[in-house]
């Protein structure tokens, strides 16, 4: 997993023209994640449609630190590969999306139930 995961990180800053020399021991100072839930409404094609609008790698999922009732009472989830210095903007525009439940930094290091 961890693999895979550095792998991605690496062909997404190469997609982006991001300099790959920061990829090292797993810390990404180039590219953060950004967990994207939408609302419990939104369709999985409408919610790839307002993150492909970003032209930002992005993929399905969510870190599992908001538990099972969190996950089963929203929509489609995401993780969202967002320059660092763009992170705080995209991530201002959008939580003031209509379809967007919420937007935050994922925390691997928790899980619930």
């Amino acid at each position: 997993m961890l693999i895979a995961r550095s792998l991605f990180m690496i062909f997404a800053a190469l997609a982006l023209n991001l300099p790959t020399a920061a990829f090292e021991h797993d810390k990404f100072p180039v590219l953060r994640e950004l967990a994207v839930t939408f609302k419990k409404q939104a369709r999985r094609q409408e919610a790839e449609e307002v993150l492909q609008a970003y032209n930002l790698p992005f993929r399905e999922g969510a870190d599992s630190s908001r538990g099972k009732m969190y996950y089963y009472n929203t929509g489609p989830k995401f993780i969202l590969h967002v320059p660092k210095d763009k992170l705080t903007g995209v991530a201002a525009e959008l939580k003031k999306h209509p379809l967007v439940f919420e937007v935050y930094e994922p925390d691997w290091t928790k899980q619930k139930d």
